[in-house]
């Protein structure tokens, strides 16, 4: 179902903050929606797998934005198989490309406004919604509060510890310094990069961040890497990309408020 939007504001329509999106966003991976059974791992559920962008709330998809898929080595999308779907309505503004399939949620819309939109592939509504909690963040927590390998975090390119903060676990970049995470599990309260800051994977990382995650300034983590390689699983309120960073990552946020502005990108597989 779909019909034009004329003066419902898009600012206030559950948990899912409107995207800002640039005009070339490859294979966008937005897990905030994952079906499979609880577990407390870094484990890619299905539908991870097989849709590009995935909210359990409103999705909105704006400023141009394009969405496809590159292809999955262990799943079943494939180039050009951009699938998104949210379990509320799906909202697309301002002439947003979506190469695949739009599925709203049970009783949704799709809300068209602004420059037409491109959906290449079936507009239609899910029979029933999907489990927006398919990992235990929670025992997954206690897990790396009892085992992780944040002791092996080097020092950054300016000679600073790695985490801080009052909990000595804010990992924090600003003023173009960068760090590279050796391959690894980590647990972080907070995630914040700022000032054209880096932070570079050397290997597979696993990171959980209980609090917030904020990209902006033009930093990036993980810039032009495989995606594959870091899983990025977020058990705090909010994730905020903004003002032409870039980060290549699987993202699991099931409770935040995700917000992408200024030309942000966020790349998936």
């Amino acid at each position: 179902m779909s019909r034009a939007l004329q003066s419902r504001s898009l600012q206030h329509l559950g948990r899912l903050a409107p995207f800002a999106l640039p005009a070339f966003l490859a294979a966008l991976v937005l897990a905030f929606l994952l079906a499979a059974p609880a577990a407390a791992d870094f484990t890619l559920p299905a539908d991870l797998r097989d849709h590009a962008v995935l909210s359990c709330g409103d999705l909105e998809l704006s400023g141009g934005a394009v969405v496809t898929s590159e292809g999955l080595r262990t799943g079943a999308a494939e180039g050009g198989q951009g699938h998104v779907r949210s379990n509320g309505d799906v909202l697309l503004d301002g002439g947003p490309e979506v190469y695949g399939d739009a599925t709203a949620g049970p009783g949704g819309d799709i809300v068209l406004s602004g420059k037409p939109a491109t959906v290449t592939g079936a507009q239609s509504n899910a029979a029933v919604p999907f489990d927006c909690s398919p990992v235990d963040l929670a025992a997954l927590r206690a897990e790396l509060e009892a085992g992780n390998d944040n002791a092996s975090l080097p020092l950054t390119a300016k000679g600073d510890p790695a985490l801080g903060g009052d909990d000595g676990l804010t990992l924090e970049l600003s003023g173009r310094d960068s760090l590279t995470l050796p391959a690894g599990t980590y647990l972080v309260s907070d995630l914040r990069l700022a000032g054209n800051s880096r932070l570079v994977l050397d290997g597979d990382v696993r990171l959980l961040v209980t609090g917030e995650v904020d990209v902006r300034g033009g930093s990036h983590l993980h810039l032009d890497g495989d995606p594959h390689a870091l899983r990025l699983w977020v058990a705090g309120p909010s994730v905020s990309l903004a003002s032409q960073s870039i980060v290549h990552a699987f993202l699991y946020a099931p409770d935040a408020a995700v917000r992408l502005a200024g030309r942000s990108k966020l790349v998936g597989g």
